[in-house]
């Protein structure tokens, strides 16, 4: 059960979530985040909380992937934002009005619930992580892979993609704009050369106490970005300009 300052971790998909997201797990003090509203993942949890329907889903949903201490957390990317709303707006446990403002609808699934938006500065390379990765099916590296290859070089592609990445960006400032939302800010470029200090900075912003004694935090992924992607910048940059 909730007891604990629930939140949401708001983004754009290539912006470091499952980094932060495991390294918030690690605390064992703040939640399991997953993305548990993206509907791709849905039949994986609906199979581990054996909900088989709507209103059980969404019940385990906001019940289950919890710490001791009652902290609950959770992904959710721009793109699938609205249709998480109207799914929790529709939720007859809610007893919410079809017209419910957003932030209305989120408080009542997460009372108290508190917004940390993880962005990206560098559009372009993140524009390339997530063309790398739809291309070659691999979004993450553990210890003793390598990265893939990247495809033939798309220009086209990757700067849909970046315009993308930007307008998923832009909703969120907008939305978080239009109902007067401040939410804890953090940028991807920062996270990864201070990742101990952005869990720590997360967890006083939720008023939640971590582990005494709790050591530095280390990414369990490796860092997927190489040569291919500094090359692949370069060949954008000189064919834009």
């Amino acid at each position: 059960m909730v007891t604990a300052c629930p939140y949401l971790i708001c983004s754009v998909q290539r912006s470091g979530s499952w980094l932060l997201c495991h390294a918030l797990q690690d605390t064992g003090a703040l939640g399991v985040p997953a993305e548990y509203f993206h509907r791709g993942d849905e039949q994986f949890w609906r199979g581990r909380w054996g909900a088989t329907t709507e209103e059980a889903f969404l019940q385990a949903l906001c019940e289950r992937p919890v710490t001791a201490n009652g902290a609950w957390g959770s992904k959710m990317m721009w793109n699938y934002f609205a249709d998480a709303l109207a799914r929790l707006r529709a939720w007859p446990h809610l007893s919410l009005p079809s017209d419910a403002a957003d932030p209305d609808v989120m408080a009542a699934a997460f009372p108290g619930v508190r917004y940390v938006w993880l962005r990206r500065d560098d559009k372009l390379r993140q524009a390339i992580s997530l063309w790398r990765a739809a291309a070659t099916g691999q979004y993450a590296l553990t210890d003793g892979q390598k990265a893939a290859p990247p495809p033939p070089f798309d220009q086209d592609a990757i700067g849909r993609l970046m315009q993308w990445v930007e307008e998923g960006e832009a909703g969120w400032r907008r939305w978080f704009a239009d109902h007067s939302i401040a939410p804890l800010e953090i940028v991807y470029e920062d996270m990864t050369r201070r990742l101990t200090t952005v869990v720590r900075d997360i967890a006083a912003f939720l008023g939640v106490p971590l582990p005494q004694g709790l050591g530095p935090i280390h990414p369990r992924m490796l860092r997927q970005a190489d040569d291919h992607t500094e090359r692949l910048v370069e060949r954008f940059r000189s064919l834009s300009s």
